[in-house]
């Protein structure tokens, strides 16, 4: 499928064009995503790229998109949303804890073609999520994750980039 493809082309290059140190300081940047999700019967699609920044040691604050698509039989779901986060990071060396919280706002698109029941509709909602999570750095600015949400759990990746001035 195209959007696997995809997905994996933008983890070899991260993966490739990372080196120095991990950055969990104040002034360093986050990038990367988590919850990506990829399912064919029923199709079902979900990516949450995010993008944060240091305000402390150890304290990123960020905004993640949040975007899917489900589909069974004549049924199909469009979903985009916007939801700003927090995390804090516990521990030192290349394996770190942290806790993750979120607050936002999703919009939905739902359209069904089935011959008796046929409809189209739009709704909005809030979105939020608390969760802990762990990081392993497979570099010393490439982590992998798993986030422990609700009952759930996501896997995702994150990029940790210096501030300018530590390069």
């Amino acid at each position: 499928m195209k959007l696997k493809k995809y997905f994996l082309i933008i983890i070899f290059l991260f993966v490739v064009n990372a080196a120095a140190q991990a950055q969990i300081e104040k002034g360093s940047k986050l990038i990367g995503g988590s919850g990506f999700e990829l399912f064919q019967d029923p199709y079902y699609a979900r990516l949450m790229p995010n993008m944060g920044y240091f305000i402390t040691n150890r304290l990123a604050i960020g905004s993640s998109l949040y975007v899917n698509v489900y589909g069974y039989n004549n049924y199909i779901e469009r979903g985009v949303g916007l939801s700003p986060f927090a995390r804090y990071y516990f521990g030192k060396g290349h394996n770190r804890l942290f806790a993750l919280g979120s607050l936002g706002y999703r919009y939905s698109w739902h359209e069904s073609t089935e011959v008796n029941n046929a409809f189209k509709s739009s709704n909005g909602r809030p979105i939020g999520e608390l969760g802990i999570g762990f990081t392993h750095l497979l570099t010393d600015q490439v982590g992998l994750e798993a986030i422990l949400i609700f009952s759930r759990i996501n896997f995702g990746l994150q990029i940790y980039l210096p501030s300018s001035g530590k390069r």
